[in-house]
């Protein structure tokens, strides 16, 4: 008997519990895709998500919208589409239907083998390259979710 395999969306936005939580922890809004395997009767992880909130004075100076930080797919289940899926949830339903962002905007090491090229295939641009504080090269990219809102911000 095969058992289906149900997908869910959570979005988690953690509460400041202490003055020692981390801003930067409760700041940001993290999206959690679980799937049920054939052989559990429980839930796994299988991709995260996260939008940074609000959108950092560090990083104001290129564009004042939200920015997608960390995006993961556990080993187990990559190349099934579900990152795909997880980005155009986060994308649609929360940025541009929920959150009315005109654009969001992410950045990846330059010499990353190919999730430059992932993005761009999902409609993100290059818009500017910076150095990290680890001395990592990087290409920022930016994806205009509604055009008619959206107003370019010219990149100090």
């Amino acid at each position: 008997m095969r058992r289906s395999r149900a997908t869910a969306f959570t979005s988690r936005s953690p509460a400041r519990r202490s003055s020692g939580f981390s801003t930067r922890v409760a700041s940001h809004t993290t999206f959690v895709l679980e799937r049920e395997p054939a052989a559990s009767s429980g839930k796994a992880l299988a991709a995260t998500l996260t939008v940074r909130f609000p959108w950092t004075p560090e990083d104001r100076h290129l564009t004042p919208h939200p920015f997608i930080h960390w995006f993961a797919v556990a080993p187990s289940y990559k190349r099934q589409g579900l990152g795909n899926t997880l980005l155009e949830h986060v994308e649609n339903t929360f940025l541009k239907t929920q959150v009315k962002a005109p654009a969001t905007y992410l950045a990846t090491a330059v010499e990353h083998p190919w999730l430059k090229a992932y993005y761009e295939r999902h409609g993100y641009v290059a818009f500017h390259r910076s150095t990290n504080a680890l001395g990592t090269p990087l290409v920022w990219l930016r994806k205009i979710l509604i055009p008619e809102l959206y107003q370019d911000t010219p990149v100090a």
